[in-house]
């Protein structure tokens, strides 16, 4: 089974990857609070730029790879 966190994009394969260790919720384990609603947007992009910049990316790279993939995800796509 694999899914896509429809608010960063993670594969989410194992139970233990989905919000709320439940694979009926749309998103990730990191995307979510401990009983998987997801988290405000601020604090979704700071993780993600927080994890970008692990990889070796400058700061400002992260936050434009962050801010791209969030408006092109399904939970935070302009409408």
């Amino acid at each position: 089974m694999l899914k896509i966190c429809q608010s960063c994009g993670m594969d989410m394969r194992k139970y233990t990857e989905f919000g709320g260790k439940d694979i009926n919720n749309i998103y990730c384990v990191y995307c979510t609070d401990a009983k998987g609603k997801l988290l405000p947007r601020e604090q979704v992009r700071e993780k993600m730029v927080k994890y970008m910049l692990k990889s070796g990316m400058c700061h400002e790279e992260a936050e434009r790879k962050a801010d791209m993939a969030m408006n092109e995800a399904p939970a935070w796509k302009k409408k």
